[in-house]
């Protein structure tokens, strides 16, 4: 069919255009050209010039190495499924002429696949990976087997994965996801469990409020070496946790774990040291899990200080301020609070007396006025952080 030609004002049918073949000398130059406008000009004036090569120059070498750069345009503007398509179209296309792009467009693509957590793609074309070129020792051979070594270790883990509580699908809910960690047995690790939920995330009716909202799994195995023994927090493995939590549905993991070392929160992930609070904290395990929870679930800010040389300042919304006036801004104009009501002035929070904080003792801190058992004991997060929480979580039904 013809092409519509939009010009202001008028709709006007244009004649069908016939794409021009050129030669491969032209392709090189169109393909340079290309090369030029991505650096000049961004990537979206580079996804036409190298889609305008391919089109053009779709028999040469210069045509499969544009039809790959359109690819990794659409990765950098965080397309990856499109990424994809377009990476295994270079290796169906092209293996047979130009078998070394082929070739890194089959590894794109098991990458890609992976990324977005089809491991039966991965399985496929791996194995088709190492059974036509592992002779060759390709230079990407060592991380497709990563890649298929990973996928296999996942199918043993989703066979791991059991249910605690399920409220709905996983789409609307938020998912949280325990590992355990250094347990001599799986039943004392789901006691701890059960601790936890019950005595720590939903131990006050505020956050039983919640609970509906919520689907409960955990690794039905114990880990060994997930976290090191320390004094201090940053000794657990990232990496290797979120693999194995990818067993089951997750937007939030759990590890608790008997080794002894200062519980913390990196993003997402809260790694608990059941062993340190038990020795040290008088066994308020729940109260500890759920403090920490405020910080992965819900980025709340300690409210607390620390007199320490290398203590860092670091205030942030919805809990902790610089001053009264940015703290009153907040709680008023986001959280639709009112002072005195919901809350008075208290200092000291994110480690530093200077700090305004809202709440005089809650799971999240406020040690000068209450002691720490206390503050675990409480269970409560506050009205300013129950404020933000409620706000949170109407992304869930």
């Amino acid at each position: 069919p013809a092409e519509k030609e939009i010009v202001p004002g008028v709709v006007r049918i244009a004649k069908p255009r016939k794409t021009i073949k050129l030669t491969e000398e032209e392709c090189i130059q169109l393909s340079n050209e290309a090369l030029s406008i991505y650096f000049s000009k961004g990537m979206e004036k580079a996804l036409i010039a190298y889609e305008k090569v391919y089109d053009r120059c779709s028999d040469y070498y210069a045509g499969a190495v544009a039809l790959s750069r359109v690819a990794g345009i659409y990765h950098s503007l965080s397309n990856p499924s499109k990424a994809a398509e377009l990476y295994f179209q270079v290796y169906t296309q092209y293996k047979e002429r130009f078998s070394n792009i082929a070739l890194e467009n089959l590894f794109l693509y098991i990458n890609h696949k992976f990324i977005l957590g089809s491991c039966n793609e991965v399985e496929k074309f791996s194995n088709e990976y190492l059974n036509l070129y592992k002779r060759e020792f390709p230079p990407y051979t060592k991380y497709v087997q990563e890649m298929l070594n990973k996928c296999q270790e996942l199918r043993k883990l989703q066979l791991q994965c059991k249910t605690i509580e399920v409220n709905g699908d996983s789409s609307s809910k938020l998912d949280v996801v325990f590992i355990g960690d250094g347990y001599d047995s799986v039943k004392s690790f789901e006691t701890d469990i059960r601790k936890i939920i019950d005595k720590g995330i939903f131990s006050d009716d505020f956050m039983k409020s919640f609970r509906n909202k919520f689907n409960l799994y955990y690794i039905d195995s114990i880990q060994t070496g997930l976290c090191k023994k320390s004094l201090s927090s940053g000794g657990c493995d990232i990496k290797r946790t979120q693999l194995i939590a990818s067993g089951c549905p997750y937007d939030r993991i759990i590890v608790l774990s008997n080794k002894e070392f200062r519980s913390y929160a990196p993003g997402k992930i809260v790694f608990g040291s059941v062993g340190f609070i038990q020795k040290y904290l008088n066994g308020g395990v729940p109260g500890m899990i759920k403090h920490e929870i405020g910080h992965s679930f819900y980025r709340l800010a300690d409210e607390y200080i620390e007199v320490l040389e290398k203590a860092v300042d670091r205030p942030k919304a919805p809990n902790c301020f610089n001053s009264i006036k940015e703290a009153e801004k907040y709680w008023k104009e986001q959280l639709d609070l009112k002072e005195y009501k919901d809350y008075l002035f208290y200092y000291g929070c994110s480690y530093t007396i200077d700090n305004i904080r809202g709440t005089q003792c809650s799971v999240m801190g406020g040690e000068y006025l209450c002691t720490l058992g206390e503050m675990f004991r409480s269970g409560r997060f506050g009205l300013i952080n129950e404020a933000y929480i409620t706000k949170f979580m109407e992304a869930y039904s």
